[in-house]
């Protein structure tokens, strides 16, 4: 996997996570939250 590839992934990655957040329970997203 070259460079360009890997930062695309990576980026993916970032908004799965952030898409996945949102489907959480609230007191769990509160929590996650704060440990940010």
């Amino acid at each position: 996997m070259d460079a360009r590839q890997k930062l695309i992934v990576l980026q993916m990655a970032i908004k799965v996570a952030d898409v996945g957040h949102m489907a959480t329970h609230y007191e769990q997203h509160v929590e996650w939250s704060r440990l940010l």
